[in-house]
């Protein structure tokens, strides 16, 4: 019988060395679900300059397996990502996380490993507005490469603004070794808890912060990018636009009160 874990449940655990881990986790443990996610008739991503900001303070979070997920600094020291990126049967996987930022071309600016994970559920794929996760790093990566600010805004107000953008690392962009970044993102609707968008996405992506850019460049997230509806069960590319096909985004009125907490902010 499957115990439920309250949301934001805060884990530490010794990381074993980078090949025993590789060895013993593959043999042992089921990976980190990557969803399929989709693209759209429309698809207007293109290159992000990982060397400038924002696209620097995003990066790919690298399990235990070597599946991967996008992951977004939001303070010096922590990151947010996706439960689903780090969940399997209701727990934790446990090992060697590398969160890995400023990619160009499969080459990082900077590395950490991790400590610390908080996380909404353990049961993502039946509690998808909660599909959320924050890890803390080894490494104060945010004071080299900034960090993104975290605004719970309501987004049944912003349903069809085209103002939000992703920079993600979708496997089908440059084999995942270079952020692409779509600038005019929409949420169109609201359902079971979370929200559809249009942003244009392929593994990888999960995880990918969505945000708005205000009057003085800075940055605000309001969701992250997390699953897709796809009726015939497989990944949809180039098809276009509806609620069927939309990819799905968990608000951030969802885990910013736990990034409140853990940075002692009222």
């Amino acid at each position: 019988m499957k115990t439920h874990i309250p949301s934001a449940i805060l884990v530490s655990w010794l990381f074993l060395s980078t090949l025993l881990v590789q060895a013993s986790y593959s043999a042992q443990r089921e990976e980190p679900e990557i969803k399929v996610q989709n693209t759209f008739s429309d698809d207007s991503r293109m290159d992000a300059d990982s060397n400038l900001f924002p696209a620097r303070a995003v990066g790919k979070l690298i399990s235990p397996s070597g599946s991967y997920c996008t992951a977004t600094l939001v303070s010096q020291d922590l990151i947010l990502t996706a439960a689903h990126c780090i969940m399997s049967n209701g727990a934790l996987v446990t090992g060697n996380y590398v969160f890995q930022v400023g990619l160009n071309a499969g080459k990082a600016a900077g590395s950490s490993g991790t400590s610390q994970a908080w996380w909404g559920t353990a049961d993502p794929d039946h509690d998808r507005q909660n599909d959320w996760a924050l890890m803390r790093l080894t490494q104060s990566l945010g004071l080299t490469y900034g960090w993104l600010g975290v605004t719970g805004i309501d987004l049944n107000q912003e349903l069809g603004q085209q103002n939000f953008e992703l920079i993600a690392y979708s496997l089908d962009w440059r084999g995942g070794n270079t952020p692409s970044d779509e600038p005019h993102c929409q949420f169109s609707g609201a359902q079971e808890g979370f929200f559809l968008h249009n942003c244009d996405t392929t593994p990888g992506a999960s995880g990918g912060a969505m945000f708005f850019t205000d009057k003085t460049r800075t940055p605000h997230i309001v969701a992250i990018n997390v699953a897709e509806f796809s009726p015939a069960g497989a990944p949809l590319k180039g098809v276009p636009y509806s609620a069927a096909t939309a990819n799905i985004a968990v608000s951030a009125q969802k885990f910013l009160p736990t990034l409140r907490s853990i940075l002692n902010l009222p």
